[in-house]
């Protein structure tokens, strides 16, 4: 009688004895390219080789940035509406209560000015910085 053999493979054809080593083998692979990618960039802060127990957090941090920072960003005008902004339902009523309609008006006024509105308070204000701070505008001084 035949002894039956258990073997797992990997994606690249390589045998392993347990699936979690063929999941080891494959991960560790996918890092391997994640890493290669990362310095192929040419957006890597440190030398290949440099601070390799901290590859895998720096891989991680990098990919959500690329994920949080949008390639080529949408093209938004001070003629443009608030929505355009996609602030809250919360903020952008407060702003249409001072009858601030267009981000050039957004941007004309100052911090202590928004905190005067009633109903925006500081998280509105830090989210209307925040989303401003996104297409490179910013709130007056």
């Amino acid at each position: 009688m035949a002894e039956q053999i258990n073997a797992f493979k990997a994606s690249d054809g390589k045998l392993f004895n347990t699936l979690a080593e063929a999941l080891e083998w494959e991960d560790e692979k996918v890092w391997a390219e994640k890493v290669a990618q990362f310095f192929a960039s040419g957006t890597a802060p440190y030398a290949e080789g440099t601070y390799s127990s901290m590859s895998k957090k720096i891989i991680v941090a990098w990919e959500r940035y690329k994920v949080a920072t949008p390639e080529e960003p949408s093209k938004v005008t001070l003629q443009d509406k608030l929505e355009k902004l996609d602030l809250t339902i919360r903020t952008l009523n407060c702003l249409k209560a001072e009858e601030i309609y267009l981000i050039g008006q957004l941007v004309k006024c100052t911090e202590q000015r928004l905190l005067r509105t009633p109903n925006f308070g500081r998280r509105c204000l830090n989210e209307a910085k925040e989303k401003l701070a996104m297409h490179g505008f910013m709130l007056s001084v």
